[in-house]
C-alpha cells in the first residue's frame, strides 16, 4: 500500500505545472507537462508500444469495450458499485506485459506524486482510507504499487477521443489522473474540456491532467485524420469509500445491523460537501499543507 512518504521518494520535476482555482483559491485541477530530462520521450513512446504489443494479442480487444468513445478500453485494480461489494477488475490481471511494464509504472507513479505535491489533503485523506481497507482485506490489490490510484483504464486508440461524460462511480471529490499518449499536433485537436469549468485545455502527448471526473462533465476535441491518440487513467471508486464509512460494510447490511446509525450518517451528508472541498489546498497555503501532511517543506513555485 502507497504511504504517506511513498511520493518523495518518485517525484520527477516538471517545469511547465499549472493550476486551476475557484475564486476561493481552492486548487481543483492540476495539468503538468512531461517532467524535465530527453528519457521522458522514450518513457511515453515505450509505453505507447507496450499498448500497440497488447492490441495485437489475438482476443485482448472486442468490439464490446466502446463506452467512452470509439475506442475500446481495458481496466485493472479494485472496485465496487451496482449493488456489488468491494471486487477486483479482472479483466487485463493476465497481462502483466501492460502492468508491470516499466514505462507505465514510471507514469503511474510520476501522476502519483503530482497528486501528492498539488492536492496533499487529499491524497492523505486517500491513505486514510483506502490504507486500513486494503489491509482489511489483504486479497486486493493495486495495479501499480507507487500509486495510490486503485484503478486503472487503458484507452486504446488509434483515436482515444472521450465523448463528453461524467464519472458517476468516481470519488466525486476526488481526483482522476489523466495521461495522454500518442502522436498529434495538440494546438489543432485533443483537448481536454471541463464543461462546467468553462474550461477547454491543450493536453499534448505525454502531459497528465488531475481532474474532478467525478464532478465535472469532460472530453476530448477530435484530432486531425491520420493522427494517434491513447491515454492512461487512475482513478478510484466512491464506493470504496463508502464502503470503510460504512464500517466496512454495503449500505444494506449497515441499515440491517444499525439502523440509527445509517440514519444518522445520512442526516450528516448535506453537509459533507463543505468537509470535502477543505480537502483541496489553496494555492496560497499549498506549502504549509504539505509541511503539515508530510513534514517536509517543498518548493512548490
Amino acid at each position: 500500500m502507497v504511504s504517506l512518504s511513498a511520493p518523495y521518494t518518485k517525484v520527477y520535476h516538471s517545469s511547465h505545472t499549472f493550476v486551476v482555482r475557484d475564486n476561493h483559491d481552492r486548487i481543483l485541477a492540476i495539468f503538468a507537462a512531461r517532467p524535465d530530462g530527453a528519457d521522458w520521450d522514450e518513457c511515453h513512446q515505450s509505453a505507447l508500444e507496450a499498448y500497440d504489443r497488447f492490441a495485437a494479442t489475438p482476443g485482448a480487444l472486442s468490439d464490446d469495450m466502446f463506452r467512452r468513445g470509439e475506442f475500446a478500453t481495458l481496466s485493472a485494480g479494485v472496485s465496487y458499485g451496482g449493488g456489488q461489494t468491494v471486487r477486483r477488475l479482472h479483466c487485463m490481471w493476465n497481462f502483466p506485459d501492460v502492468l508491470e511494464h516499466p514505462s507505465i509504472i514510471r507514469l503511474a507513479g510520476f501522476a502519483n506524486g503530482v497528486f501528492a505535491n498539488y492536492a496533499p489533503k487529499l491524497y492523505a485523506y486517500y491513505v486514510d482510507t483506502l490504507g486500513p481497507l486494503f489491509a482489511k482485506l489483504p486479497s486486493l490489490k493495486l495495479p501499480f504499487a507507487n500509486s495510490i490510484f486503485t484503478a486503472v483504464s487503458f484507452n486504446f486508440g488509434p483515436k482515444a477521443i472521450s465523448w463528453c461524460h461524467l464519472d458517476g462511480g468516481n470519488v466525486p471529490f476526488g481526483l482522476c489522473a489523466i495521461t495522454s499518449l500518442g502522436s498529434f499536433d495538440a494546438t489543432k485537436g485533443g483537448h481536454l474540456y471541463m464543461w462546467e469549468l468553462g474550461l477547454v485545455v491543450e493536453f499534448p502527448a505525454g502531459a497528465l491532467a488531475l481532474i474532478t471526473s467525478g464532478g465535472v462533465h469532460h472530453g476530448n476535441t477530435p484530432i486531425q485524420p491520420g493522427e494517434r491518440r491513447a491515454s492512461l487513467v487512475q482513478y478510484c471508486s466512491g464506493g470504496l469509500f463508502r464502503y470503510v464509512l460504512y464500517g466496512f460494510r454495503t449500505a444494506a447490511k449497515f441499515m440491517r445491523q444499525d439502523r440509527k446509525g445509517k440514519k444518522e450518517f445520512d442526516a450528516g451528508l448535506a453537509d459533507r460537501w463543505r468537509a470535502c472541498l477543505a480537502f483541496f489546498s489553496k494555492s496560497s497555503e499549498l506549502a504549509q499543507d504539505l509541511n503539515e501532511v508530510f513534514g517536509v517543506g517543498i518548493d512548490v513555485e
